[in-house]
C-alpha cells in the first residue's frame, strides 16, 4: 500500500472515529440528563451484558475471519471463506438459543415484569452480532470509508433513537434497548454492502469443512478470552452495584464510558490503519515491513494516549460540566484515573495483536487471564476501601498488569517468529 493510499484512510479513518466519538459524548449526554442514576445504571448493566455474550460468541470467530482474510481475499475465495465461518459457528448458534430460552423461562418464573427487557436484550444481541461481522470484513477488506460511515452513523443514531423513546415512552431502560435495537437494525439495512464476492460454497465441501475447523481451532481460546475481556473491562460496575447500589453504577457508568470512550475509539482508528496491513505482512512472510508496522503503530498509540490523559488531567472538571447531567458531576475526580488506566491499555491492545497475527491466541488467553484474576482481586477490595473512588485507581493498575503480560508474550511471539524463520532459510541454503 502506497504511503499516499495509507494517509488518505487515517484521514478517512480518524474523521469516522472522531464523529463517532462525538455521538458517543451526545449520547452519554443526553442519556444523563433525561434518565436517573437508576434507570441509567440498568440500562449500562443490561448492555454489558449483550457486551459479553457478544466477546464470548462472536468475537472470536469475527477475529478468526480477520486472521484468514488475507489468504482468501487474495485468492478470490470470499466464499469460501464464508461457508467455513457458517460451519464453524453452527455450533455457537444452538448453545445460544439453548441458553436463550433457559433465561427466559428462568425469568418468567422469577419476575415477570423482566421478560420484555430481557427478550430486548436478546434481539439486540442478535442484531450487534450481524453488525459486528459485517464491519469486521469492512475493516479486513480495506473498506474504510464504508466502515468509518457506519461507525459514525451508529454512534449518532442509537442516543438519538434512545432520546426520542424516552421522550415519547418515558423514563423506562427497556425503551432506551428498544432505541438500540431499532437504531442497529435500520444502520445495518443501510449500510450493508455485498462482502463475499461471486460464486458458492457449500458447507458439505470437505475443504470448508477443514476451513471451520480451522477456524475453531482459533477461537478456540478467544472465547473465554471475550468472557474475560468483558470482565476486565466492565465487570467493576457490576461489582458497584452488588456493592453499593445500581444508582452508584448508574453514576458510575456514565463517569466511565466519558473517560473511556476517547481510548477506545483510538485503538479502533489505529486498528483499523495498520493490523490490515501488519496482517499481511505476517501472512507473506516480511517480518521487516510487519516490524516497522507494529513499531509506528506503538508509537503514534502512546503519543495519542498520553496526549489525551494530560486533557484529562487539565480539563476533567469542564468536560464533566459540559457532557454531564447535574445528577452524575459528583464522580468527576474518577476521571484521570479511568482515563490513565485505558489509555496504558491501549498500548497493551496493540501488543496483543502481535499473537492475533500470529495464530498465538492461546497466549492471549493466559495474558488475559493474569488480568482477570487481578480485576477481580483489586476491585473489590479497593470499592470496599475507597467507593467509587477506589474502583477508579484500581484500573490503572489492572491494565498495568495486563500491559506487562502484552509485552511478554508479544516478545515471545516475535522471537519464536524469527527463530522459525532462521531455520527455514538455514534449512533452503545450499
Amino acid at each position: 500500500m502506497s504511503e499516499h493510499r495509507k494517509l488518505q484512510d487515517m484521514m478517512c479513518l480518524a474523521a469516522g472515529q472522531g464523529m463517532a466519538a462525538i455521538g458517543t459524548l451526545m449520547g452519554v449526554t443526553l442519556l444523563t440528563n433525561l434518565l436517573p442514576p437508576q434507570t441509567f445504571g440498568t440500562v449500562s448493566l443490561g448492555l454489558s451484558t449483550v457486551s459479553l455474550l457478544i466477546a464470548a460468541l462472536s468475537t472470536p470467530f469475527t477475529q478468526a475471519v480477520m486472521h484468514l482474510y488475507p489468504s482468501y481475499g487474495q485468492q478470490q475465495r470470499l466464499q469460501q471463506l464464508r461457508a467455513g465461518l457458517r460451519f464453524a459457528t453452527k455450533k455457537v448458534t444452538g448453545w445460544t438459543g439453548l441458553a436463550a430460552v433457559t433465561v427466559i423461562v428462568t425469568a418468567l418464573l422469577a419476575d415477570r415484569d423482566q421478560v420484555p427487557l430481557i427478550l430486548l436484550l436478546m434481539l439486540l444481541l442478535a442484531a450487534d452480532t450481524g453488525r459486528a461481522l459485517q464491519v469486521s470484513v469492512l475493516n479486513a477488506a480495506r473498506r474504510h470509508r464504508r466502515f468509518a460511515l457506519w461507525t459514525a452513523a451508529d454512534a449518532w443514531a442509537r442516543p438519538l433513537f434512545a432520546a426520542v423513546a424516552v421522550m415519547i415512552v418515558g423514563q423506562s431502560a427497556w425503551a432506551v434497548i428498544a432505541a438500540y435495537l431499532v437504531a442497529s437494525l435500520t444502520m445495518t439495512a443501510v449500510m450493508s454492502v455485498p462482502l463475499w464476492g461471486a460464486g458458492s460454497a457449500t458447507d458439505a465441501d470437505d475443504d470448508t469443512r477443514q476451513l471451520g475447523a480451522r477456524m475453531w481451532q482459533y477461537a478456540l481460546p478467544l472465547i473465554p478470552v471475550g468472557v474475560i475481556v468483558w470482565s476486565n473491562n466492565l465487570s467493576d460496575r457490576f461489582i458497584i452495584g452488588g456493592m453499593l447500589g445500581v444508582d452508584a453504577a448508574g453514576v458510575y457508568a456514565a463517569t466511565f464510558g466519558l473517560s473511556s470512550a476517547p481510548f477506545i475509539m483510538l485503538n479502533m482508528v489505529l486498528e483499523q490503519a495498520f493490523r490490515p496491513e501488519y496482517q499481511n505482512a505476517v501472512t507473506a512472510g516480511d517480518h521487516e515491513r510487519a516490524r516497522r508496522q507494529l513499531t509506528t503503530w506503538i508509537v503514534v498509540t502512546i503519543a495519542a494516549a498520553g496526549t489525551g490523559v494530560l486533557m484529562f488531567l487539565l480539563w476533567c472538571e469542564q468536560v464533566a460540566l459540559l457532557l454531564l447531567g447535574p445528577q452524575y458531576r459528583s464522580a468527576l475526580d474518577l476521571m484521570p484515573w479511568i482515563a490513565a488506566g485505558y489509555a496504558v491499555r491501549a498500548v497493551a491492545y496493540v501488543l496483543d495483536r502481535v499473537a492475533y497475527a500470529f495464530g498465538q491466541t492461546r497466549r492471549v488467553l493466559a495474558g488475559q487471564l493474569v488480568t482477570a484474576v487481578a480485576t477481580l482481586t483489586v476491585t473489590p477490595c479497593a470499592v470496599y476501601l475507597a467507593g467509587l473512588k477506589g474502583a477508579a485507581v484500581a484500573v490503572p493498575i489492572c491494565f498495568g498488569i495486563y500491559l506487562c503480560a502484552a509485552i511478554i508474550n508479544a516478545g515471545r511471539t516475535q522471537r519464536e517468529s524469527a527463530a522459525a524463520c532462521y531455520e527455514r532459510i538455514t534449512v533452503t541454503s545450499p
